[in-house]
């Protein structure tokens, strides 16, 4: 009988300390996924036109104009 009493005993403190890992590591998760929401706004954020227009003014590029390009025109190769 004391045998089945330390079983029982030993059976609950095991499930008591599972739930409560249990318990830490949703909070771990829930935390983890938080973070990852957050990261994710910051790169939409990040990736908006208007933030890349004034991250740009602020390091001094401009804006890119037609007269700004140079176009090439290829031809045939002359043969002799």
């Amino acid at each position: 009988m004391i045998i089945f009493i330390i079983l029982h005993v030993w059976q609950n403190t095991e499930l008591m300390k599972i739930k409560m890992e249990f318990r830490k590591r949703a909070t771990v998760e829930k935390n983890l996924i938080k973070e990852n929401d957050r990261l994710l706004y910051e790169i939409e954020k990040y990736r908006r036109y208007d933030r890349m227009q004034k991250y740009a003014e602020e390091r001094g590029f401009k804006r890119i104009e037609p007269g700004d390009f140079v176009v090439l025109e290829a031809g045939k190769k002359n043969e002799q």
